[in-house]
């Protein structure tokens, strides 16, 4: 029961049928193929029907924010699955290299959409897929190598973009699951390595190379964890290559909001807006910095910019009511008053300063 419910939580378990797929697959059988394949089916089903029901509900009665529609216009990207899949397969060969050397990690990096399959990332990325392709299909001679193709993909799939244009085209945190197949090759192809040098030297040069790697992973880490030491000096470190990514701008501003700078956070919620002003989280956040600095005209003017953007978006409403409030207009406090209540009718208790 607790299994289930956990199923119906989050978007990523329509994936766990394949991840479940991928360790039956690839157990050692005593039985035929027909009588594998039919053991299978029963073992995976209860999970794949619960993904059914998750990804209908999602996509029907619970989806209260059309949240799987991420763009207003059509553009090439959601209008081709072509270029998706030259997108998903050029970001294969960037996944790697992060995995054996994480050289630029980023919440939120920007990545190209790729319109044409001859560059080459996607060829790249390519090779990469005909190389897990493989693995599977050699699957009765190395099930290890078709273990991890099969359960690299099971997840991916999910983020390539092929099903449903996304949102984002690369994010690290696609790999926290996938990458238990890089590791895996990783130590499958060291181990392979290690029984063919010839000589125990050689071997000893194997191991060294390893412990340093291991060691230079470990200064990188080091190095890494200051820049994610602090909100802001991780934010500046993604706009060092990342620079119009409004949502990076706002959180900035927001980080020097609470830091007590003023000046920069404003500057960085008027970039976020210069560069996407479809958040109305951006407006919001500088209504409330014009109020917290006694600038009342200026914060509710921003204010109501959100809601502009945002009819709904409820913390607005209860800010324009304390705005009017010290200003001593009655009759306007208790309209968004009455708005925010209408918005979000669960909190009907009168709001207080």
């Amino acid at each position: 029961m607790f299994l289930t419910t956990a199923f119906l939580s989050k978007e990523a378990s329509v994936t766990f049928p394949g991840l479940l797929f991928a360790i039956l697959f690839t157990q050692p059988r005593l039985e035929t193929w027909k009588e594998k394949w039919k053991k299978i089916f029963l073992q995976v089903s209860p999970s794949l029907l619960c993904a059914g029901i998750y990804a209908g509900l999602r996509a029907g009665p619970l989806d209260f924010q059309n949240s799987f529609q991420f763009y207003d216009t059509q553009n090439v990207y959601t209008e081709s699955v072509w270029v998706r899949l030259y997108t998903a397969l050029a970001g294969l060969p960037k996944y790697v290299q992060l995995w054996a050397w994480p050289d630029w990690l980023q919440i939120d990096r920007a990545f190209p959409v790729y319109v044409d399959f001859f560059t080459a990332p996607v060829l790249m990325g390519f090779g990469l897929f005909l190389l897990s392709l493989l693995g599977v299909l050699r699957g009765k001679q190395n099930p290890l190598l078709a273990f991890a193709s099969l359960w690299f993909w099971a997840y991916h799939s999910l983020h390539t973009g092929l099903l449903l244009p996304l949102n984002s085209f690369f994010l690290e945190h696609w790999m926290y699951i996938p990458s238990f197949s890089f590791a895996l090759v990783s130590v499958y192809g060291a181990d392979q390595m290690a029984k063919r040098l010839s000589s125990k030297f050689n071997t000893k040069i194997l191991y060294g190379v390893v412990l340093l790697w291991t060691l230079l992973l470990g200064i990188r880490t080091h190095f890494q964890n200051e820049v994610w030491s602090t909100p802001i000096s991780l934010y500046k470190h993604i706009l060092t290559t990342s620079k119009e990514v409004a949502r990076v701008h706002n959180n900035l501003g927001m980080a020097y909001s609470d830091r007590g700078d003023s000046q920069k956070a404003e500057e960085h919620y008027l970039k976020a807006i210069e560069i996407n002003d479809i958040y109305p989280q951006v407006r919001h956040n500088l209504g409330l910095l014009y109020l917290r600095q006694g600038k009342i005209d200026l914060g509710i003017y921003q204010l109501k910019e959100a809601l502009h953007i945002q009819p709904d978006f409820y913390p607005s409403f209860i800010y324009l009511s304390k705005a009017y409030e010290f200003q001593g207009n009655e009759k306007l406090k208790k309209f968004y008053e009455e708005k925010a209540r209408k918005a979000q009718p669960q909190f009907s208790k009168p709001l207080t300063n």
